[in-house]
């Protein structure tokens, strides 16, 4: 494994990390009916005027996100590791991450909007 592969697969580890956070986060705050600080500061969250509503709205979004970033860190894992998909197969997973962590920002911001 030469260095830049071993740079990968951290920044690779890194984001199935995220997203299993992510999707345990968005877990407990449906539980337990409290928005974590991992989505909206705790100063930001006591404007809310609806906040079941807003994790209800929240809830799906997060577990979404968190799906595509654990399957990019997998799948992107595997790639360094076990075989290499090429070049074009890199570009596609790293543009739908792009696409889905722009996504999420834009629907926790619409979120905020919505019920704050």
């Amino acid at each position: 494994m030469n260095t830049n592969t071993g740079m990968m697969l951290v920044f690779d580890v890194i984001i199935s990390i995220m997203g299993i956070y992510i999707i345990v986060s968005a877990c407990k705050m449906r539980k337990q009916q409290t928005v974590p600080s991992l989505f909206v500061a705790v100063e930001e969250m006591a404007h809310c005027k609806d906040v079941p509503g807003f994790i209800s709205f929240l809830f799906p979004r997060a577990i979404a996100f968190g799906g595509v970033a654990l399957f990019f860190g997998v799948e992107e894992m595997c790639n360094d590791l076990i075989m290499n998909l090429g070049q074009i197969v890199n570009i596609v997973m790293i543009v739908l991450f792009i696409v889905a962590w722009i996504w999420f920002s834009m629907q926790l911001r619409k979120g905020k909007e919505q019920y704050f």
